[in-house]
C-alpha cells in the first residue's frame, strides 16, 4: 500500500521521494502507465472517486487537528 500511494501521482520515469520501512527503506520507480480495464466503467470510477475524496479529508482531518494541538501545546507521551 505504502508502494501504491508513493506513486499514485507519479508519471512514467519518475521516481518517489525516500520511504523509510523498518530499519531501511525504499524509492519506486514509475516505469509506465497503463489504462485500467475498468477505466470506463462509472460504477467503480464513481467509487474510486468516493474512496479518494474521503483519504484527502482524512489527511486534511489530521493536518488541521495536529495544527490545533500545537496551538494549544499539548503533547503526547509515546508508549
Amino acid at each position: 500500500m505504502v508502494v501504491k500511494n508513493a506513486v499514485a501521482y507519479l508519471n512514467s520515469g519518475e521516481i518517489s521521494d525516500f520511504l523509510p520501512a523498518d530499519n531501511a527503506g525504499l524509492i519506486a520507480v514509475l516505469e509506465k502507465r497503463e489504462p485500467s480495464a475498468d477505466a470506463n466503467d462509472r460504477e467503480k470510477k464513481a467509487a474510486f472517486e468516493k474512496r479518494l475524496l474521503g483519504s484527502k479529508e482524512q489527511i486534511v482531518f489530521y493536518e488541521w487537528l495536529r495544527e490545533r494541538q500545537q496551538a494549544a501545546n499539548v503533547q503526547f507521551a509515546k508508549g
